[in-house]
Order: structure tokens, then sequence, then C-alpha cells
């Protein structure tokens, strides 16, 4: 029972001197918003962030047919892009056994058609082709790349 409570009156103090930091924090913070309100009003309250600059570009990538035990990679680059996605027109692999996967943590298998990956920050995304040792299947078709500026 003692040592309850002394760690209960440990973690009270701790608690207090945080909320004295804090509280410190808070008064030394008055003159710095005093200054943020100072530009804001130079520039003018209902200034907004203009949007990002997203650019489709027609760009064709097709696996072909894929044999056993496949392991392929294709690295699609766009210099100088945020972050960069791809669409696919269509994925054809053995449902459960083969996978396209992209570098955006994105995982497909069996048949999709019109399926965009995930944004992948920076300027290149990876697509790689897995298969199994069993059937296999069309591949994918990329047609389209987005990326943003």
């Amino acid at each position: 029972m003692k040592k309850l409570y002394v760690s209960m009156l440990a973690f009270i103090m701790a608690l207090s001197m945080l909320n004295g930091l804090l509280a410190n924090e808070r008064i030394s913070d008055t003159e710095d918003r005093s200054a943020i309100s100072m530009s804001f009003e130079k520039y003018g309250q209902n200034r907004t962030a203009s949007p990002p600059h997203i650019v489709r570009e027609y760009r064709k990538y097709k696996s072909g047919r894929y044999g056993n035990f496949c392991y392929r990679t294709w690295r699609i680059s766009k210099y100088g892009a945020k972050k960069i996605r791809v669409h696919f027109k269509w994925i054809e692999t053995q449902r459960y056994h083969d996978w396209v996967l992209t570098s955006a943590w994105n995982r497909w298998s069996g048949y999709r058609r019109n399926v965009w990956s995930s944004w992948k920050y920076g300027d290149t995304i990876t697509v790689t082709l897995i298969s199994d040792w069993s059937v296999t299947g069309k591949g994918f078709y990329i047609d389209y790349i987005e990326y943003e500026i």
C-alpha cells in the first residue's frame, strides 16, 4: 500500500510540475501572439494557401503475360514531383497467389479494373509483380500517372 501511495504522489507531483511548465509557456506565448496577429493584419484575414497543382500524364507500362516465379519491378519517376501515383487500367493475376504491389503500400490480386494507387511522397513509385509456381495471368496495364508539383 505504501508503494502505491508513493507512486501516486510522484505522479501528482509530475503532473503539477508539467502544469507549471505549461503555465510558464502560456505566459511567454502572449508576446508571440501579438506578433502573429500583426502579421495576419498585414496580409489580411482571408488569405488562404494555394491548392496543390496535380498533373495527369499519359504513360504506358504493360507487364505482359508473366511466368511462374516472376519477380519483376517497374520504377516510375517524374523529376521534381512532391508526390506521385499510378492508374491501372486493369490488373489480372491469379487470385491470392500472384500479387501486384506498389511502394505506396498497395497490394492487389485477382482481376481489377480502373484502380488508382495511393499517393507516394517523392518523385518515384515502384510497381512489383510477384507470382508463385502455378497458374499465371496477364499482369497489369498502367495508363496514367498523376503527380503534384
